[in-house]
């Protein structure tokens, strides 16, 4: 009979290669990578490694502890232009959480903003993938505007989406005789736990607690505002 069977073919181009490993990859193992192999480190906490350029990139979690934190430092803004507090009518029942303060449009070189957030100086606005629990805290330093610190303090509170059922409250400390400098014996701080959802805006509002005296929040780095995303 006739043979329909042909010559063999050239020889195809290799594939890329996957590996794996109790251990992260090395220079030498697994030996000979090429371009595209990839590598496994095995574990509770598996970890995906890609050969390009002539090395091992730094990994890309696949699952456990490593992929289930998600916690970033959204915001961390300070006061540095000018502001004061007016001073407050308190013959009359208070009606509102003060005026919004007003901190640097500037982000720490550490922290970044995620998920469509935004930050204009005033607000905090989630974005439309930045829903999650978020913990917020802000320190308050005012100094009064006069000589005379006797019965001053300031009021500062968190306040969500204008709800003040939603907002958090800051504690208040002030008239402290052994404080060496008495430009920073009166202080606000607020801290708390909240889930916020796309959409929710944050601001930091804030009052004087006198009829008689102003009160000028510190520009010296001591106010401020961080935003830290848990999930």
């Amino acid at each position: 009979g006739i043979s329909i069977k042909g010559n063999a073919g050239a020889a195809g181009t290799n594939g890329t290669k996957l590996s794996a490993g109790a251990a992260a990859p090395t220079a030498s193992v697994p030996a000979s990578p090429a371009a595209g192999d990839m590598y496994i480190k095995t574990g509770s906490s598996p970890v995906l490694y890609t050969f390009a350029s002539g090395a091992w990139d730094t990994g890309v979690a696949l699952g456990g502890s490593a992929a289930a934190s998600g916690l970033n430092v959204e915001l961390r803004v300070t006061k540095t232009a000018a502001q004061t507090l007016a001073a407050t009518d308190t013959t009359v029942a208070q009606t509102t959480s003060g005026e919004a303060v007003v901190y640097s449009t500037t982000n720490d070189a550490h922290a970044a903003l995620t998920g469509g957030n935004t930050w204009d100086g005033t607000t905090f606005t989630v974005g439309g993938t930045g829903a999650g629990w978020y913990q917020l805290t802000s320190q308050f330093m005012v100094c009064n505007t006069t000589s005379n610190f006797a019965n001053q303090n300031v009021s500062m509170l968190m306040e969500i989406n204008g709800d003040a059922a939603l907002s958090i409250y800051g504690t208040t400390t002030a008239n402290l005789g052994n404080v060496a400098l008495p430009k920073y014996s009166i202080r606000s701080v607020a801290s708390g736990l909240v889930y916020l959802s796309a959409g929710d805006a944050v601001q930091i509002k804030a009052k004087g607690n006198s009829g008689s005296a102003t009160l000028a929040i510190r520009t010296d780095g001591s106010s401020y505002f961080s935003v830290i995303k848990l999930n």
